[in-house]
């Protein structure tokens, strides 16, 4: 053997025994112990299989688009456990039988549970996972939409959280009884983590069916009995409709059986989970929120230099500003930076090397654009004029290419028409304007996203004052548009942002002068949309936790930021917020902790809470939902030491927290982390006509307080007592929820104790208005409280009027009405019979 052969087989060998110890080599885990990052939506899903029902077997399994996280214990004896967090949704999903049925469930999705721990072990000598559990709680309305059928409550408990056989448990979990029926799917549960040549961990793959056989849940006594039908039957929601080759007797929808369906005893469901992953990073172990902005500013500019976020110009909530804000990411604070020449609103800004360029606006809201260019350099720390705008504008997309401004589209005319599709050009260097391609579609208002020599203009307000769905593409090196594919539903104001592969919009409005996005009617809740470019298709997202528009936004770091902003889903243009949000593909949403958050939109009726009416009434009693109340929950107690007496009236704070309704102190019932549930003092001037009142919200040693909001009172606002089962915001689920009554004898009603035609039933409302016998605020009703109501209220059970027997103050509450009213004798039959209470007008 010569040499040269002698060493290419030496090194063979050095190099098989390199790779077959590599491959046993220990696994390194992150220094933080955390690692973090978003699912591949092209790989992930999450959905059901259904067996044995009446029209057949169906199911469906959407892609879904969210985050997971692994937390690690030290290896002690070769072993880590870790523990997964996550949270992913889908699109609005079609589950289909094979007898032609079909369910649209919304809100589609699935996040790790609040009670059984998602977790397992990992061998870092072998890289093998053992003792694998996983929990993902649905999150649909298949089951769970309120309006067809409420049999099934805390399955998909966001707050809080309760066991639930509805978790989709890989391995399934075993229940405390026999099956009566011997059939079975397939499950099983595979899973490992994806590492790179040094061993370090960057994916995780994961697959697995499950099991779960609702029908006998009424017998683990998990549930309550109202959950179930006659005997513990379980019903199911009907579905949605039929396609048009199902005969009409097969058809069951929720239309002709609204009470939805009792299953047979063996029906079962098959979930099925795909978690997969190779973007996993290293995450700090705990989550530091963002801090809020000094100052509630709508309609600002925001960009990132030199590793710092700076917020410049907008609307103050009284006139245009010049408030220039910093942010500092390693001390998570904001500080004042040099203030503009000129306070514009409607600015938009772009980067050219270490210059900040923030382009036109208005002077006013609603006056003329500007063609002010105004020029910050960041080492020196000084602002000046740059060459004016050739063509004025406001709200014009933006964006920064290596060193040239280009600003495209924008309102160049007085109003709110008068768009334009130009294209200018700034460079930097010469300071010298030049004109591009004209855009394929004049825009004002776009979303903004630069990838690479590609800026992406999203959607926008048109010159007929609609707004566009449509994405375009300019490349600044061929000076040349394309089109992209268009977002699901069209924003105006809204805020975008790229990280890695994807371009995240967020926020705005679906009209032009309309209120801010709710993302959907149903849902009430803003998803955000999102640009994937392994799929080339735009999606929905997660919610954010604050609906907005008119935020400024810049991404940092990786991490998404979206500052103050207008809100207001109920009316145009809305209020300021000095909220920050920061989305992180890796984590999810955040949103600042500096003091409580929550806006005029989240005080709701705290009987029927979203689904009820939006104003509130003195006396009635109402929850603020929103976040960083309190770090656990406290309710007021029943009987205190106040001024050297004892006293049954609820006091003015709990846990720290304190309020005033138009200036005067809210009694206050229970403090939490994610709500506040209070009485609007009875001393509030209301009348028939409604009118705001500013509410405000103070915490005890809370580096900052929160802004105040407005609230709309009248006299009288009803809302009925609701099982909501802790789903606050979401109304697809709140609406037409089941009401808490109880029949003549005191035991509650529900499908096996049902009232009948000339029962007496007892239902409790809040907001009935004031009475004849006032009682002081926060005092708890006597045992014989006064029964006259100034206002008489009107009760109608499956649109017939129901006779009132009584409504009087329930004794030993706060803010709740007692209504003993009569069952009309011809009163369909049914397991979800409307009820409505109307006082003073209001329903």
């Amino acid at each position: 053997m010569n040499k040269r052969v002698l060493c290419i087989f030496t090194f063979t060998i050095l190099w098989i025994v390199f790779w077959l110890s590599a491959l046993h080599a220990e696994v390194i885990l992150p220094r933080s112990l955390r690692l973090a990052g978003p699912l591949n939506s092209a790989k992930s899903q999450f959905g059901d299989d259904f067996a044995n029902f009446p029209f057949g077997e169906g199911g469906g399994s959407p892609p879904i688009r969210g985050w997971i996280a692994f937390d690690f214990s030290p290896a002690v004896a070769d072993v880590s456990s870790f523990v997964i967090t996550f949270n992913a949704v889908a699109e609005d999903v079609n589950f289909s039988f094979v007898q032609g049925q079909f369910y649209n469930p919304r809100g589609f999705g699935v996040y790790h549970s609040g009670v059984q721990v998602s977790k397992g072990k990992l061998n870092v000598k072998t890289g093998e996972i053992t003792d694998l559990e996983v929990h993902g709680v649905f999150h649909n309305t298949v089951i769970h939409q309120s309006a067809r059928n409420n049999r099934f409550p805390f399955a998909s408990s966001r707050i809080g959280g309760r066991l639930s056989p509805l978790n989709s448990d890989y391995p399934p979990i075993e229940l405390p009884i026999t099956l009566p029926y011997s059939e079975r799917p397939k499950i099983f549960t595979k899973s490992r983590f994806i590492y790179d040549s040094s061993n370090q961990i960057i994916g995780f793959d994961f697959s697995g069916e499950s099991f779960t056989p609702v029908t006998v849940l009424a017998r683990t006594a998990l549930f309550p009995s109202y959950s179930f039908g006659d005997n513990g039957q379980f019903f199911f929601a009907s579905p949605d409709g039929c396609k048009p080759e199902t005969p009409p007797d097969k058809c069951i929808t929720a239309k002709t059986k609204p009470e939805g369906f009792a299953l047979p005893v063996n029906a079962f469901l098959h979930p099925n989970l795909v978690f997969y992953t190779e973007e996993l990073r290293e995450v700090p172990k705990e989550r530091v929120n963002p801090a809020c902005v000094a100052t509630g500013i709508a309609q600002a500019a925001a960009v990132v230099v030199g590793g710092r976020l700076y917020r410049m110009g907008g609307f103050n909530g009284k006139a245009a500003t010049n408030q220039v804000d910093v942010y500092d990411q390693s001390a998570n604070k904001w500080s004042p930076g040099e203030p503009m020449p000129v306070a514009a609103l409607d600015v938009k800004a772009a980067v050219a090397g270490n210059s900040i360029y923030v382009v036109g606006g208005r002077l006013e809201d609603g006056g003329p654009p500007i063609n002010t260019i105004q020029v910050f350099d960041t080492a020196a720390g000084k602002w000046s004029l740059g060459t004016p705008l050739p063509v004025a504008v406001s709200e014009a997309a933006t964006a920064g290419v290596a060193s040239k401004i280009y600003v495209i589209g924008g309102r160049a005319a007085l109003g709110t028409s008068g768009v334009t599709s130009k294209v200018q050009i700034y460079d930097s260097i010469s300071k010298s304007w030049s004109e591009g391609t004209t855009a394929p579609l004049a825009t004002a208002g776009s979303g903004v996203a630069t990838v690479g020599a590609d800026i992406y203009v999203i959607n926008g307000a048109t010159a007929d004052n609609s707004v566009t769905n449509r994405v375009f593409i300019y490349n600044t090196v061929s000076n040349s548009w394309r089109e992209s594919p268009k977002t699901q539903r069209g924003i105006y104001q809204g805020a975008a942002g790229h990280i890695n592969n994807r371009i995240y919009l967020v926020g705005g409005r679906l009209s032009v002068g309309g209120p801010v996005d709710s993302g959907d009617v149903f849902f009430n809740q803003q998803r955000m949309q999102v640009f994937e470019t392994i799929l080339n298709d735009w999606t929905l997202g997660l919610e954010e936790p604050i609906p907005i528009a008119s935020a400024a936004a810049a991404v940092l770091n990786g991490e998404f930021y979206v500052i103050g902003g207008r809100v207001g889903m109920y009316q145009a243009p809305g209020t300021v917020t000095d909220a920050t949000q920061v989305y992180s593909q890796a984590l999810g949403w955040a949103v600042c902790d500096s003091h409580p958050v929550f806006t005029g939109d989240t005080v709701v009726n705290a009987a029927s809470l979203a689904a009820g009416p939006v104003e509130l009434s003195p006396g009635s009693r109402a929850s603020i939902l929103g976040f960083n109340f309190s770090s656990e929950l406290k309710a007021a107690p029943l009987i205190r030491f106040d001024k050297g007496f004892f006293s049954t009236d609820l006091p003015t704070k709990v846990n720290g927290i304190s309020m005033t309704v138009d200036g005067k102190p809210a009694p206050i019932l229970s403090v939490g982390p994610k709500r506040v549930d209070f009485i609007i003092p009875t001393d509030v001037q209301a009348s028939s006509t409604r009118r705001n009142v500013v509410l405000g919200l103070f915490k005890d040693g809370s580096p900052s307080q929160t802004p105040q909001v407005e609230v709309p009172v009248v006299s009288a606002a009803p809302g009925i007592f609701i099982y909501s089962h802790d789903e606050t915001r979401a109304i697809n689920y709140l609406n037409g929820s089941a009401a808490v009554a109880y029949n003549k004898d005191g035991t509650l009603l529900y499908i096996s104790q049902p009232a009948h035609g000339g029962d007496v039933v007892t239902i409790y409302a809040t907001g009935l208005g004031p009475v004849n016998l006032a009682l002081e605020a926060g005092q708890r009703a006597p045992d014989a409280p006064p029964n006259q109501l100034f206002f008489t209220p009107k009760v109608t059970i499956g649109d017939t009027i129901a006779q009132v027997v009584s409504a009087r103050l329930a004794p030993n509450f706060a803010g709740v009405f007692e209504l003993k009213v009569v069952v009309p004798a011809n009163v369909p039959k049914g397991n979800s019979v409307p009820v409505q209470v109307e006082v003073n007008g209001v329903k």
